[in-house]
């Protein structure tokens, strides 16, 4: 078997289950694996994605290197190539097709594109050059929240004949597309995480409150709502509070000079990205988890977080809201506590009950632990994805 993986820009680490998913089909089939990007993430290739190295194809940035797999998939494909540049010539496919399509040495079997609005790619192949491929579009989040906000179903409509199976990583989103599409073949596939964490290791330090924010600083994940929350409570609790907070984003300078002029630079703690390991040490470390998701102005929206997976792993306790898909994960006052999302004064109130009640916040973190572990297991998940990618 032949797999075509399109993504967007690529690799990232934020996008760790594609990685996985690599993998386990090269594992099962012994197939041959090839990554289109329709752009190129600024990372050496062969670190931050070795499973995929011999087999990546790109679109930008257009260099040397792309300009030489250009030039040999022509000769290699003369036929395939005219088509493609006739097709482009009447303007029936994306430049970016064209360009896979060249560059591609054998024929798919199977493409599995990631996040919706990079459809056009997967779909103009299978439609043009490649009908006997299956095709597999992945919905994420903003692919059917922001995307559909902006543009409306009009283009997954006119696509779905195309899309043979569509994997959503909630029954939201899954539910959505079945009523505004007629994709034959939805289902939901939820994302896993590796189940072995590491062990709870409490910093030592009483006199301060850890908090644990993860995520980018863009509108949807809702730091502003944590901001002012951790404002009020600062000054309200005889505690001392620290917000660890980890990710990069458009916001993420203006953040920071906002703590730095209203005093709070000792009680908001910016690291940027890291890699997966630092964000496991904090989990470990800190006392709470806060993921204040919200639908942002535009309609973006989040599927279902991997890092609230990765947080019950790891047994710390969570305060989140019920947006998207996360009541789907996490249960309220069983295994966490979820507020209304932008509800400022009871994500507050939220923060405030676990620095009170640490007790029956570990409670709960166990009762997430047991949840995650059966429910969210990476391999069964993995393992589910790569099983409805084969079936035919």
């Amino acid at each position: 078997m032949k797999y075509l993986f399109i993504n967007g820009r690529f690799p990232q680490y934020s996008q760790t289950f594609v990685h996985d998913q690599i993998k386990a089909i090269k594992q099962q089939d012994a197939a041959e694996v090839a990554v289109f990007a329709r752009s190129l993430a600024p990372f050496r290739f062969e670190q931050s994605a070795p499973e995929c190295a011999g087999g990546l194809l790109y679109a930008k940035p257009f260099n040397l290197k792309l300009l030489r797999r250009i030039v040999l998939g022509v000769l290699m494909h003369p036929i395939r190539a005219i088509h493609l540049a006739q097709l482009r010539l009447r303007k029936r496919i994306h430049k970016q097709t064209v360009w896979l399509g060249i560059q591609l040495d054998w024929n798919p079997d199977v493409a599995v594109t990631h996040f919706g609005n990079n459809f056009p790619v997967g779909v103009q192949l299978k439609k043009y050059v490649f009908p006997k491929m299956k095709n597999v579009v992945v919905f994420h989040g903003h692919d059917v929240s922001s995307y559909v906000k902006k543009n409306g179903w009009a283009n997954y409509q006119r696509a779905a004949k195309y899309i043979d199976c569509a994997v959503c990583v909630n029954r939201i989103w899954a539910d959505e597309l079945r009523q505004n599409t007629e994709i034959r073949d939805v289902r939901t596939i939820y994302l896993g995480t590796d189940i072995d964490g590491i062990p709870r290791q409490r910093n030592g330090d009483l006199e301060v409150f850890s908090i644990l924010f993860v995520g980018r600083f863009v509108e949807k994940k809702g730091f502003d709502l944590l901001y002012s929350a951790v404002k009020n409570v600062a000054k309200k609790m005889q505690k001392r509070v620290r917000v660890h907070c980890v990710g990069d984003g458009p916001q993420l300078k203006v953040c920071k000079e906002r703590a730095r002029k209203e005093g709070l630079a000792e009680n908001f703690i910016f690291y940027g990205s890291k890699q997966k390991s630092f964000v496991r040490q904090l989990m470990a470390e800190c006392d709470l988890l806060v993921a204040p998701s919200r639908t942002a102005q535009d309609g973006d929206s989040e599927g279902l977080p991997v890092v609230l997976m990765e947080a019950m792993v790891a047994g710390i306790p969570i305060v989140s809201t019920y947006h998207s898909g996360i009541p789907e994960l996490i249960n309220d006052q069983h295994s966490g506590l979820l507020v209304p999302e932008s509800d400022g004064e009871k994500l507050q109130a939220a923060i405030e009950y676990a620095m009170l009640h640490p007790e029956t916040m570990e409670q709960m973190a166990k009762v997430a632990r047991d949840h995650v572990a059966v429910a969210h297991d990476e391999n069964v998940q993995t393992q589910a994805f790569v099983d409805a990618v084969r079936a035919r």
